[in-house]
């Protein structure tokens, strides 16, 4: 993909010296996407590109997460809980794009959920490539 490059951290493995606390798994808690096109979204077209893509975050999600007819539903995207009511404690992800270059263009989009993503959310993350809004401009995404 263009403008994205793949970063193979490492571990200690289960054996090393480490300590046990240290070893329990830790999910990933951020995605990083870099937007790339023709005319890249004005820094005033922030949070309908957030909502975008978070709405489109969800949605994948859902598919990956379907069962028996249902759309499955991430508290972590939507920032509700299985009832509908919003989650305390600042549980949910924050999509924060950014104009990383001083342009007044938005160039990047970050998504911090402070108790990391599931697999299943981490595969919606990894399908997530393009994003519609502001009058159904399609915008690419490249993970970095």
């Amino acid at each position: 993909m263009p403008g994205s490059k793949w970063i193979n951290y490492t571990r200690p493995s289960e054996d090393s010296e480490v300590p046990r606390t240290r070893r329990s798994y830790m999910r990933p808690n951020v995605a990083r996407y870099l937007l790339d096109g023709p005319l890249l979204p004005s820094i005033s077209e922030t949070l309908p590109l957030a909502e975008a893509a978070r709405r489109r975050l969800m949605g994948i999600y859902g598919r990956l997460t379907q069962y028996n007819g249902l759309s499955g539903r991430s508290a972590t995207l939507s920032g509700k809980d299985e009832n509908g009511v919003p989650l305390s404690g600042h549980r949910h992800a924050y999509f924060l794009p950014a104009d990383e270059d001083g342009d007044g263009r938005i160039d990047h989009l970050t998504i911090f959920a402070s108790a990391g993503f599931t697999e299943a959310e981490q595969r919606a993350l990894e399908i997530l490539r393009h994003l519609v809004f502001a009058q159904d401009e399609t915008r690419e995404l490249c993970g970095s």
